[in-house]
């Protein structure tokens, strides 16, 4: 199965210093060191911004659409969303377009998202192409600063997997995931320390699931991609995974904060332009509980 099509979209890039949620010079100085300059702030709705990259992905193939998955932590609100994303549809020019929507996975929801498709396109002969579009804005009433640890941006982002190889695509080589439903009362504002232990175990998990299901070690792997957190939090995440800094990729952190689970797919159309054919990259995603790795090829 391939990935390509990719497209992102933002609202506008602001400096941190104008989030009236920072209580002080200090946890202002404390995110900057983290790394954090600027984030995303968009006035359109989540659908608004999944339209304005989820257009550009499908162009002139929306014809060849066959399924669509929509990913966001706002689906567990069907009340108030359905209205809204059968418009996108209509929109997209995918009126009869059966969707499926994944959130419990948080930022995490890239990877069971792709594996769905993936599952999708080898059980069903009639499938041959599906759009997966991603899209999560900070809503009012809602936090934006997360215990002077990251900040959450407006974004969206999409893609066409497909069962055939475009130009410029990505072959998906291994989905795994781990959950450990049992730390669910865990956070890391009330115990951060046992919160760092919980997500420790999950990636380890994951990684070692991935790197034994392909015979791969790190070495195997040009390029390491996970949620834009923080500065602190990427190197520890891609120790724990065996990688070293000259494989880690953070150039989006300064500029688009933490864009929830679109933060990967708008990593890799970022490195695009500096990948070589063949490169292969480990994508971890995070969410809460719940932990996937994914494993790509570019062709």
């Amino acid at each position: 199965m391939f990935i390509s099509n990719i497209n992102f979209s933002l609202g506008n890039l602001e400096s941190i210093d104008s989030i009236e949620e920072i209580e002080s010079e200090d946890q202002l100085k404390t995110l900057k060191t983290l790394g954090l300059q600027e984030f995303s702030k968009s006035d359109l709705s989540e659908f608004e911004l999944a339209y304005s990259c989820a257009e550009k992905s499908i162009n002139e193939y929306a014809s060849t659409i066959d399924l669509v998955i929509y990913v966001s932590c706002s689906l567990d609100n069907h009340e108030n969303i359905k209205d809204g994303f059968s418009k996108l549809m209509c929109d997209l020019g995918l009126p009869q377009v059966y969707p499926i929507g994944s959130f419990i996975s948080r930022c995490s929801n890239l990877s069971m998202a792709l594996r769905l498709a993936s599952n999708v396109l080898k059980t069903e002969s009639e499938i041959n192409s599906i759009l997966l579009v991603l899209s999560d804005k900070v809503n009012q009433g809602e936090k934006r600063v997360h215990f002077s640890n990251y900040i959450s941006s407006d974004a969206s982002s999409s893609c066409i997997i497909s069962k055939t190889k475009p130009e410029k695509s990505f072959e998906i080589l291994d989905i795994e995931e781990f959950v450990d439903h049992s730390a669910y009362s865990i956070s890391a504002e009330k115990n951060f320390v046992k919160y760092i232990e919980v997500c420790t175990l999950g990636i380890e998990n994951v990684s070692r699931k991935l790197m034994n299901n392909l015979n791969f070690s790190s070495e195997d792997f040009d390029h390491f991609l996970c949620g834009s957190y923080n500065s602190s939090i990427i190197n520890n995440y891609s120790r724990i995974c065996g990688f070293t800094k000259e494989k880690t990729f953070s150039k989006n952190l300064r500029n688009y904060a933490h864009t929830f689970s679109s933060t990967c797919l708008i990593s890799l159309k970022t490195m695009m332009l500096d990948l070589r054919k063949g490169d292969k990259l480990f994508l971890l995603t995070t969410g809460d509980i719940f932990f996937g790795a994914v494993a790509l090829k570019y062709e």
